[in-house]
């Protein structure tokens, strides 16, 4: 008796896609950290900002309506990937269907992979091609006011040190709204590559202050989350954000999850397996975010 998949397809592929599922939930992900995942309802996806409200106005008897617009927007369209294989449908060779779990399990990996690089592309674009609604690089030296408020950076070329990093923080807690009223940020995140893992680990957990003989404490210790995302993101490169904000306006975008399809061709007994998914990400304000590039 000859088996194939043509005569027990319901379960090979019940066994192919419980396979491919699992390898999904064994990857470990830093989207969820980092983005808020939303469910598109339409194909394009608009984003707006709207400027800060004026300032509270001493009473003077009567209500002072403060004023507020629309200010820059942006707008994003899906990315399609799929990633397929074809297999024998023989079930006899059992190495085949062996080397086909093995193929499905990697499968799912790539496509996982695929969409971690999309959310990293943020970062890994932050200096140059990652556009946010103002039209400018997510880390840029100048980013404008739509309302006439005064350009500001929040950009650096600082090698990641204890220093650097108090440095930044003191920017963050002096930035202000596009309409220079006060707006302090409070960094409480840094995203690395694995390349300063080990500087950032010592940094962050140091109990005396670096570099020195003193027995000064360290001012850093236990100050910030670590997120290392290994080898999505730029040598070098290093980003202190305020999760909060960052939740707010860094989106993933999912008009269709990572699928998983199987379609028999019983003209040549073979058995066509793929993967497909829609999805993008954006960062649509600058704010929650410091980047520096040392290079």
């Amino acid at each position: 008796m000859t088996i194939s998949t043509a005569k027990f397809q319901s379960l090979t592929k019940r066994d192919l896609d419980n396979i491919f599922h699992n390898q999904l939930s064994e990857f470990k992900s830093y989207l969820p950290d980092i983005f808020t995942r939303e469910v598109p309802k339409a194909r394009l996806v608009n984003s707006q900002l709207i400027s800060d409200i004026d300032t509270p106005a001493l009473w003077d008897g009567q209500i002072y309506y403060g004023e507020a617009e629309e200010t820059y927007s942006k707008t994003l369209a899906p990315l399609k990937y799929s990633l397929g294989f074809k297999v024998d449908n023989d079930m006899s060779r059992f190495d085949l269907y062996n080397q086909t779990k093995m193929i499905t399990k990697q499968t799912a990996r790539k496509m996982k992979m695929q969409k971690e690089r999309i959310g990293a592309s943020i970062l890994t674009g932050a200096f140059d091609t990652s556009l946010v609604a103002d039209g400018l690089s997510l880390c840029n030296t100048a980013h404008t006011s739509y309302v006439g408020g005064s350009n500001q950076g929040n950009s650096g070329t600082s090698a990641l040190s204890s220093a650097a990093i108090e440095a930044t923080r003191l920017l963050g807690s002096k930035m202000q709204t596009d309409k220079d009223d006060i707006d302090p940020i409070d960094y409480d995140t840094i995203i690395i590559n694995s390349d300063n893992e080990e500087t950032l680990w010592e940094i962050l957990h140091t109990s005396g202050k670096l570099g020195t003989a003193n027995n000064d404490l360290n001012f850093n210790k236990g100050k910030y989350k670590i997120i290392v995302w290994r080898n999505f993101l730029n040598e070098g490169d290093w980003f202190m954000c305020d999760s909060r904000l960052m939740k707010e306006y860094f989106k993933f975008y999912e008009w269709q999850p990572i699928t998983f399809i199987e379609s028999a061709d019983f003209d040549v007994q073979a058995t066509k397996m793929a993967s497909i998914m829609q999805n993008n990400a954006e960062a649509i304000d600058w704010k929650p975010i410091y980047g520096h590039n040392p290079a």
